[in-house]
Protein backbone atom coordinates (compact mmCIF):
# COMPACT_ATOMS: atom_id res chain seq x y z
CA UNK A 1 0.00 0.00 0.00
CA UNK A 2 2.87 2.09 0.86
CA UNK A 3 4.92 1.44 -2.50
CA UNK A 4 1.67 3.08 -4.25
CA UNK A 5 1.91 6.09 -2.97
CA UNK A 6 5.99 6.41 -4.52
CA UNK A 7 6.53 7.49 -8.24
CA UNK A 8 9.05 6.02 -10.56
CA UNK A 9 11.84 8.87 -9.06
CA UNK A 10 10.97 8.06 -5.54
CA UNK A 11 11.78 4.87 -5.72
CA UNK A 12 15.06 5.58 -7.15
CA UNK A 13 15.59 7.72 -4.53
CA UNK A 14 14.98 5.09 -2.11
CA UNK A 15 16.87 2.61 -3.80
CA UNK A 16 20.23 4.44 -4.14
CA UNK A 17 19.63 5.88 0.21
CA UNK A 18 19.02 2.07 1.18
CA UNK A 19 22.42 0.89 -1.00
CA UNK A 20 24.72 4.49 -0.53
CA UNK A 21 23.48 5.92 2.76
CA UNK A 22 22.48 3.00 5.53
CA UNK A 23 24.97 1.44 7.58
CA UNK A 24 24.19 -1.78 8.98
CA UNK A 25 26.19 -3.56 11.52
CA UNK A 26 26.42 -6.89 12.33
CA UNK A 27 27.82 -8.00 15.87
CA UNK A 28 27.95 -11.43 17.37
CA UNK A 29 28.52 -11.64 20.81
CA UNK A 30 28.30 -14.38 23.56
CA UNK A 31 28.45 -11.60 26.48
CA UNK A 32 25.09 -10.23 27.47
CA UNK A 33 27.06 -7.57 29.10
CA UNK A 34 29.14 -6.59 26.58
CA UNK A 35 25.91 -6.59 24.15
CA UNK A 36 24.15 -4.07 27.04
CA UNK A 37 27.25 -2.02 26.60
CA UNK A 38 27.27 -1.78 22.88
CA UNK A 39 23.33 -0.63 23.28
CA UNK A 40 24.47 1.88 25.50
CA UNK A 41 27.25 2.91 22.88
CA UNK A 42 25.07 3.02 20.21
CA UNK A 43 21.88 4.91 21.88
CA UNK A 44 23.18 8.31 20.45
CA UNK A 45 21.32 8.48 16.96
CA UNK A 46 17.80 8.77 16.01
CA UNK A 47 14.38 8.84 18.24
CA UNK A 48 15.57 9.39 21.90
CA UNK A 49 15.30 6.38 24.31
CA UNK A 50 14.43 7.55 27.80
CA UNK A 51 16.76 7.05 30.52
CA UNK A 52 15.02 4.17 32.58
CA UNK A 53 14.51 2.40 29.19
CA UNK A 54 18.29 2.64 29.16
CA UNK A 55 18.64 1.87 32.44
CA UNK A 56 16.16 -1.50 31.98
CA UNK A 57 19.06 -2.93 29.94
CA UNK A 58 21.66 -3.32 32.08
CA UNK A 59 19.37 -4.75 35.07
CA UNK A 60 17.68 -7.11 32.36
CA UNK A 61 20.91 -8.78 31.66
CA UNK A 62 21.62 -9.00 35.10
CA UNK A 63 18.54 -11.74 35.56
CA UNK A 64 18.42 -15.22 34.99
CA UNK A 65 17.32 -16.07 31.78
CA UNK A 66 13.70 -17.23 32.88
CA UNK A 67 13.16 -14.50 34.77
CA UNK A 68 13.86 -11.97 32.60
CA UNK A 69 10.34 -11.54 30.86
CA UNK A 70 8.84 -11.69 34.48
CA UNK A 71 11.05 -8.71 35.05
CA UNK A 72 10.29 -6.46 32.24
CA UNK A 73 7.02 -6.93 31.99
CA UNK A 74 6.37 -5.81 35.58
CA UNK A 75 8.56 -3.08 34.99
CA UNK A 76 6.69 -2.02 32.09
CA UNK A 77 3.13 -2.16 33.79
CA UNK A 78 4.61 -0.55 36.74
CA UNK A 79 6.25 2.55 34.81
CA UNK A 80 3.02 3.31 32.48
CA UNK A 81 1.17 3.16 35.27
CA UNK A 82 -1.60 6.05 34.92
CA UNK A 83 -2.53 9.15 37.05
CA UNK A 84 -6.16 11.24 36.25
CA UNK A 85 -4.48 14.25 37.79
CA UNK A 86 -0.56 13.74 37.14
CA UNK A 87 -0.89 12.62 33.32
CA UNK A 88 2.55 12.78 32.20
CA UNK A 89 5.01 10.19 32.91
CA UNK A 90 3.45 9.60 36.43
CA UNK A 91 4.37 5.97 36.83
CA UNK A 92 8.18 7.22 36.01
CA UNK A 93 7.42 9.99 38.60
CA UNK A 94 6.55 7.92 41.26
CA UNK A 95 9.93 5.53 40.02
CA UNK A 96 11.95 8.16 40.51
CA UNK A 97 10.64 8.51 44.26
CA UNK A 98 11.24 4.71 44.72
CA UNK A 99 14.73 4.55 43.58
CA UNK A 100 15.58 7.43 46.11
CA UNK A 101 13.64 5.77 48.72
CA UNK A 102 15.38 2.77 48.01
CA UNK A 103 19.26 4.77 48.43
CA UNK A 104 17.31 6.41 51.62
CA UNK A 105 18.01 9.99 50.24
CA UNK A 106 16.41 12.39 48.51
CA UNK A 107 17.94 14.78 46.02
CA UNK A 108 17.05 17.67 43.69
CA UNK A 109 18.39 16.04 41.16
CA UNK A 110 17.92 12.48 39.51
CA UNK A 111 20.59 10.61 38.19
CA UNK A 112 19.43 7.67 37.11
CA UNK A 113 22.45 5.83 36.07
CA UNK A 114 23.86 6.17 39.64
CA UNK A 115 20.60 5.64 41.57
CA UNK A 116 20.53 1.89 40.18
CA UNK A 117 23.78 0.89 40.26
CA UNK A 118 22.93 -0.80 43.94
CA UNK A 119 20.58 -2.62 41.70
CA UNK A 120 22.59 -3.43 38.75
CA UNK A 121 26.09 -4.23 40.69
CA UNK A 122 23.83 -6.32 43.66
CA UNK A 123 25.08 -9.93 43.92
CA UNK A 124 21.04 -10.60 43.53
CA UNK A 125 19.92 -8.10 40.96
CA UNK A 126 16.54 -10.16 40.97
CA UNK A 127 15.97 -9.89 44.78
CA UNK A 128 16.62 -6.28 44.89
CA UNK A 129 14.69 -5.37 41.45
CA UNK A 130 11.67 -7.11 43.27
CA UNK A 131 12.93 -4.60 46.90
CA UNK A 132 12.45 -1.56 44.22
CA UNK A 133 9.22 -2.77 42.38
CA UNK A 134 7.90 -2.93 46.24
CA UNK A 135 8.58 0.67 47.02
CA UNK A 136 6.60 1.34 43.97
CA UNK A 137 3.76 -0.19 44.50
CA UNK A 138 3.58 1.19 48.17
CA UNK A 139 3.93 4.49 46.69
CA UNK A 140 1.19 3.86 44.29
CA UNK A 141 -0.95 2.34 47.39
CA UNK A 142 -0.06 6.10 49.27
CA UNK A 143 -1.53 7.82 46.59
CA UNK A 144 -4.85 6.34 46.36
CA UNK A 145 -5.00 6.82 50.36
CA UNK A 146 -4.10 10.53 49.89
CA UNK A 147 -6.68 10.54 47.20
CA UNK A 148 -9.27 9.41 48.98
CA UNK A 149 -8.45 11.26 52.24
CA UNK A 150 -11.32 13.62 53.52
CA UNK A 151 -9.05 16.90 52.26
CA UNK A 152 -7.03 14.82 49.80
CA UNK A 153 -9.88 13.77 47.32
CA UNK A 154 -10.64 17.62 46.87
CA UNK A 155 -7.10 17.93 45.32
CA UNK A 156 -7.02 14.61 43.27
CA UNK A 157 -10.40 15.85 41.94
CA UNK A 158 -9.34 17.87 38.40
CA UNK A 159 -6.09 18.34 36.93
CA UNK A 160 -7.07 22.07 36.98
CA UNK A 161 -7.10 22.25 41.62
CA UNK A 162 -4.21 20.26 42.79
CA UNK A 163 -0.98 20.32 44.02
CA UNK A 164 2.51 20.63 42.31
CA UNK A 165 4.01 17.36 41.85
CA UNK A 166 7.40 18.65 43.94
CA UNK A 167 4.94 17.92 47.27
CA UNK A 168 4.27 14.20 46.70
CA UNK A 169 8.15 14.13 45.71
CA UNK A 170 10.23 15.78 48.04
CA UNK A 171 7.35 15.63 50.82
CA UNK A 172 4.25 13.83 51.37
CA UNK A 173 5.13 10.04 49.33
CA UNK A 174 8.94 9.83 51.36
CA UNK A 175 7.46 10.48 54.59
CA UNK A 176 4.22 8.63 54.54
CA UNK A 177 6.57 6.03 53.20
CA UNK A 178 9.26 5.77 55.70
CA UNK A 179 6.84 6.26 58.68
CA UNK A 180 4.41 3.78 57.09
CA UNK A 181 1.45 6.09 58.30
CA UNK A 182 -0.97 8.31 56.32
CA UNK A 183 -0.42 11.40 58.22
CA UNK A 184 -4.47 13.41 57.69
CA UNK A 185 -3.23 15.96 59.24
CA UNK A 186 -0.24 16.54 57.08
CA UNK A 187 -2.83 16.51 54.40
CA UNK A 188 -5.43 18.60 55.82
CA UNK A 189 -2.36 21.24 56.18
CA UNK A 190 -1.56 21.18 52.22
CA UNK A 191 -4.80 21.37 51.56
CA UNK A 192 -5.40 24.51 53.93
CA UNK A 193 -2.15 25.77 52.02
CA UNK A 194 -3.39 25.17 48.77
CA UNK A 195 -6.83 26.59 49.25
CA UNK A 196 -5.52 29.93 51.17
CA UNK A 197 -3.36 30.72 48.27
CA UNK A 198 -5.75 29.92 45.68
CA UNK A 199 -5.97 32.72 43.12
CA UNK A 200 -3.21 34.78 44.92
CA UNK A 201 -0.65 34.00 42.65
CA UNK A 202 1.96 33.10 45.19
CA UNK A 203 5.17 31.06 44.98
CA UNK A 204 4.01 27.62 44.57
CA UNK A 205 5.75 24.06 46.17
CA UNK A 206 8.20 23.91 43.09
CA UNK A 207 10.12 26.90 44.12
CA UNK A 208 13.53 26.78 46.25
CA UNK A 209 12.24 28.34 49.36
CA UNK A 210 9.48 25.29 49.93
CA UNK A 211 11.48 22.35 47.61
CA UNK A 212 14.72 23.33 49.63
CA UNK A 213 13.08 22.92 52.87
CA UNK A 214 11.17 20.00 51.84
CA UNK A 215 14.10 17.72 50.69
CA UNK A 216 15.94 19.02 53.95
CA UNK A 217 13.32 17.91 56.04
CA UNK A 218 12.73 14.68 54.56
CA UNK A 219 16.10 13.85 54.39
CA UNK A 220 16.39 14.52 58.03
CA UNK A 221 13.10 12.07 58.69
CA UNK A 222 15.30 9.05 56.89
CA UNK A 223 17.93 9.22 59.38
CA UNK A 224 15.84 9.64 62.11
CA UNK A 225 12.61 8.21 62.54
CA UNK A 226 11.41 10.44 65.22
CA UNK A 227 12.15 13.55 63.62
CA UNK A 228 9.12 16.27 64.28
CA UNK A 229 8.73 16.57 60.46
CA UNK A 230 5.34 18.14 60.94
CA UNK A 231 6.71 20.77 63.44
CA UNK A 232 9.57 21.84 60.81
CA UNK A 233 7.25 21.46 57.29
CA UNK A 234 4.57 23.75 59.30
CA UNK A 235 7.36 26.13 60.31
CA UNK A 236 8.23 26.40 56.35
CA UNK A 237 4.85 27.27 55.41
CA UNK A 238 4.41 30.13 58.00
CA UNK A 239 7.40 31.35 57.49
CA UNK A 240 7.02 31.78 53.16
CA UNK A 241 3.77 33.19 54.19
CA UNK A 242 2.87 35.57 51.53
CA UNK A 243 1.94 39.26 53.22
CA UNK A 244 -0.71 38.75 50.70
CA UNK A 245 -2.41 36.04 52.72
CA UNK A 246 -2.45 37.81 56.00
CA UNK A 247 -5.93 38.25 57.69
CA UNK A 248 -6.15 41.89 57.12
CA UNK A 249 -5.31 41.34 52.80
CA UNK A 250 -6.97 37.98 52.66
CA UNK A 251 -10.29 38.89 54.42
CA UNK A 252 -10.16 42.69 52.16
CA UNK A 253 -9.65 41.08 48.48
CA UNK A 254 -11.43 37.33 48.93
CA UNK A 255 -14.98 38.88 49.50
CA UNK A 256 -14.43 41.15 46.19
CA UNK A 257 -12.74 38.82 44.17
CA UNK A 258 -14.77 37.48 40.28
CA UNK A 259 -14.13 33.35 41.07
CA UNK A 260 -13.61 30.75 37.32
CA UNK A 261 -16.32 28.09 38.24
CA UNK A 262 -13.61 25.16 38.91
CA UNK A 263 -11.70 27.52 41.57
CA UNK A 264 -14.74 28.38 43.77
CA UNK A 265 -16.81 24.96 43.18
CA UNK A 266 -13.45 23.05 44.92
CA UNK A 267 -12.95 26.00 47.29
CA UNK A 268 -16.54 25.93 48.50
CA UNK A 269 -16.08 22.20 48.76
CA UNK A 270 -13.17 22.88 51.42
CA UNK A 271 -15.55 24.65 53.37
CA UNK A 272 -18.41 22.41 53.40
CA UNK A 273 -15.79 19.59 54.17
CA UNK A 274 -14.15 21.82 56.87
CA UNK A 275 -17.91 22.76 58.62
CA UNK A 276 -18.91 19.31 58.76
CA UNK A 277 -17.82 16.00 60.46
CA UNK A 278 -15.31 13.50 59.56
CA UNK A 279 -18.42 11.23 59.28
CA UNK A 280 -20.23 12.81 56.67
CA UNK A 281 -17.97 12.51 52.85
CA UNK A 282 -18.49 15.60 50.96
CA UNK A 283 -19.86 15.23 47.33
CA UNK A 284 -17.19 15.64 44.87
CA UNK A 285 -20.23 15.96 42.07
CA UNK A 286 -21.64 19.32 43.11
CA UNK A 287 -21.96 21.32 40.79
CA UNK A 288 -21.59 25.50 41.12
CA UNK A 289 -24.71 27.40 41.79
CA UNK A 290 -25.35 31.19 41.24
CA UNK A 291 -27.95 32.25 44.12
CA UNK A 292 -29.03 35.32 42.57
CA UNK A 293 -29.34 34.12 38.71
CA UNK A 294 -27.32 34.99 35.93
CA UNK A 295 -30.36 35.93 34.01
CA UNK A 296 -31.00 38.75 36.28
CA UNK A 297 -27.47 40.08 35.99
CA UNK A 298 -28.67 43.47 34.26
CA UNK A 299 -30.54 44.71 37.62
CA UNK A 300 -27.13 44.37 39.90
CA UNK A 301 -26.33 47.60 40.28
CA UNK A 302 -22.78 46.26 40.64
CA UNK A 303 -22.46 43.97 38.07
CA UNK A 304 -19.23 42.57 39.27
CA UNK A 305 -20.65 40.88 42.46
CA UNK A 306 -22.46 38.04 40.30
CA UNK A 307 -19.27 36.20 40.55
CA UNK A 308 -18.57 36.97 44.22
CA UNK A 309 -17.74 33.99 46.62
CA UNK A 310 -21.06 35.22 48.34
CA UNK A 311 -23.15 34.88 45.64
CA UNK A 312 -21.70 31.11 45.00
CA UNK A 313 -22.94 28.22 46.43
CA UNK A 314 -23.14 24.27 45.70
CA UNK A 315 -25.95 22.16 44.58
CA UNK A 316 -26.45 18.50 43.00
CA UNK A 317 -25.55 18.84 39.20
CA UNK A 318 -28.51 16.47 38.51
CA UNK A 319 -31.45 15.50 40.72
CA UNK A 320 -30.53 12.52 43.30
CA UNK A 321 -32.02 9.62 44.10
CA UNK A 322 -32.67 11.29 47.92
CA UNK A 323 -34.93 13.99 46.43
CA UNK A 324 -32.32 16.85 46.13
CA UNK A 325 -33.01 18.84 42.92
CA UNK A 326 -30.06 19.42 40.85
CA UNK A 327 -28.80 22.70 39.27
CA UNK A 328 -30.01 20.93 35.83
CA UNK A 329 -33.44 21.04 37.54
CA UNK A 330 -34.20 24.76 38.82
CA UNK A 331 -32.39 26.11 35.83
CA UNK A 332 -32.18 29.81 36.23
CA UNK A 333 -35.12 30.63 38.41
CA UNK A 334 -35.25 33.39 40.90
CA UNK A 335 -33.99 33.23 44.74
CA UNK A 336 -37.86 32.17 45.90
CA UNK A 337 -38.34 29.31 43.35
CA UNK A 338 -34.91 27.78 44.16
CA UNK A 339 -35.07 28.28 48.33
CA UNK A 340 -36.88 24.80 48.91
CA UNK A 341 -34.30 23.29 46.69
CA UNK A 342 -31.35 24.65 49.07
CA UNK A 343 -33.09 23.97 52.15
CA UNK A 344 -33.54 20.02 50.91
CA UNK A 345 -29.84 19.92 49.44
CA UNK A 346 -27.20 17.71 50.95
CA UNK A 347 -24.94 20.81 50.93
CA UNK A 348 -24.21 22.30 54.91
CA UNK A 349 -22.88 25.30 52.79
CA UNK A 350 -26.37 25.85 50.58
CA UNK A 351 -29.00 24.84 53.59
CA UNK A 352 -27.18 27.94 55.75
CA UNK A 353 -28.78 29.94 52.70
CA UNK A 354 -31.75 29.07 53.20
CA UNK A 355 -32.00 29.18 56.24
CA UNK A 356 -30.45 32.59 56.66
CA UNK A 357 -32.40 34.50 53.93
CA UNK A 358 -36.05 35.06 53.08
CA UNK A 359 -35.19 37.15 50.15
CA UNK A 360 -31.30 37.11 48.45
CA UNK A 361 -30.55 40.57 46.73
CA UNK A 362 -27.39 43.20 46.31
CA UNK A 363 -27.17 43.35 49.51
CA UNK A 364 -26.81 39.94 50.66
CA UNK A 365 -24.65 39.23 48.21
CA UNK A 366 -22.35 42.06 50.24
CA UNK A 367 -22.96 40.38 53.35
CA UNK A 368 -22.60 36.97 52.37
CA UNK A 369 -19.13 37.83 50.73
CA UNK A 370 -17.79 38.93 53.81
CA UNK A 371 -19.06 35.96 55.69
CA UNK A 372 -17.89 33.30 53.74
CA UNK A 373 -14.71 35.25 53.83
CA UNK A 374 -14.18 35.05 57.30
CA UNK A 375 -15.20 31.28 57.24
CA UNK A 376 -12.52 30.33 54.99
CA UNK A 377 -9.96 33.20 56.56
CA UNK A 378 -11.46 30.54 59.48
CA UNK A 379 -10.43 27.09 58.05
CA UNK A 380 -7.96 27.92 55.93
CA UNK A 381 -5.39 29.62 58.61
CA UNK A 382 -2.28 27.67 59.23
Amino acid sequence: MVLKQYNEQDLINLYKFILNDIDIQYYDCNDPEYVSRIFDWENNRGKAVETLDIIKNPILVKIPDDKKVEIYEKWEKLKHKENAIYKNNYGQKIFDVAIQLYNDEIKRTIIHEDLFKGIIDSRDTYKEIHRFFKIVETLFEIMDKISNDKYGRILNNTPRICLNWEAYMWCLLPIFYKTNNINTDLIKLFTKWYFRNLQFNNRNFNNLCYSNEFIRITNELLKNIDYDYYKEITECLRKNKDISINDENYLRELKVMNFKSTSATHLLQFLEASINTDLHTVSLEYTLEHIYCQKEKATLADQSLMNNIGNLTLLEGKNSVNGHKGNSSIGCKSYGNKKKSYQESSSKVTRNIAEKYETFEEKNIIERSNFIASELNKYTNY
